[in-house]
């Protein structure tokens, strides 16, 4: 599981998508989307507000997105649910513990 931020422009439906560094993950990290209008292959028209709702699923370039949260403002401004618990990722959790036992951290 790789986690993303999604970043919505209203002002002209684009949407950016970047994916934070994270130390010592081998993953880059950085932009995987630039900022450009993206077409919803289940709707066939440009991404709108509704289509990024918490608890979907985006499908951009073959890979599969989950909205799980979203900021307060929006979340105000569209009436979103409370965030979902993330998805469990077992590299995170190993890493973690890996990190503990070789620094001498319980």
């Amino acid at each position: 599981m790789r986690k993303c931020v999604v970043y919505y422009y209203m002002e002209n439906d684009t949407i950016q998508i970047v994916e934070p560094r994270v130390e010592n993950s081998g993953i880059a990290g950085g932009t995987f989307v630039g900022r450009s209008r993206l077409t919803n292959p289940k709707t066939g028209a440009a991404f709108k507000p509704e289509d990024l709702a918490i608890g979907t699923d985006v499908d951009l370039y073959g890979r599969v997105l989950r909205v799980y949260d979203c900021d307060a403002f929006t979340r105000e401004l569209y009436g979103q649910p409370p965030a979902e618990a993330p998805p469990k990722d077992a590299w995170c959790g190993q890493h973690k513990k890996d990190r503990a036992r070789v620094h001498g951290v319980k």
